[in-house]
């Protein structure tokens, strides 16, 4: 039943992504951004559909082995550092979703510096690692 679910949601993640990205002329991926003319009603729903891209492709594998799940920062703090911590399966294309989270922290550092928010300036903490539990990813803070 997991995998009928994780089909369909590949199968709107991958029309979401021919939707919100195109390609340049060596094929490559070219990412919706942040602009000076965006609304910021625009840029909030950029940066929900990229953060939704980004948890679907996260969550398209069971976790059954913890040894292959690694684990990135996500997302830009207005006082600086990541927002947060994001699991990811060692069996999907590493450099691709690595690129797109980038991605998606450089678009929120730019959102909140477009709209002159603030945010705590405590240190997100960073993971020690990540365990498997009932099929899905957990991130361990020791």
């Amino acid at each position: 039943m997991r995998k009928r679910h994780i089909v369909s949601h590949i199968a709107i993640l991958l029309i979401g992504l021919m939707l919100s990205c195109t390609t340049d002329s060596d094929g490559n991926f070219v990412y919706p951004e942040i602009t000076d003319e965006s609304t910021r009603a625009s840029d909030d729903e950029l940066l929900h559909t990229l953060y939704l891209e980004i948890l679907e492709l996260s969550s398209a594998f069971d976790c059954v082995n913890a040894m292959q799940w690694n684990y990135t920062p996500i997302g830009a703090k207005a006082c600086g550092g990541p927002a947060g911590y994001i699991a990811y399966s060692s069996r999907l294309n590493e450099r691709d979703f690595l690129k797109r989270v980038s991605h998606y922290s450089t678009q929120q550092a730019l959102y909140n510096q477009k709209w002159g928010l603030f945010s705590t300036c405590d240190i997100t903490p960073e993971p020690t690692g990540v365990i498997c539990e009932n099929g899905e990813p957990k991130l361990v803070y020791e």
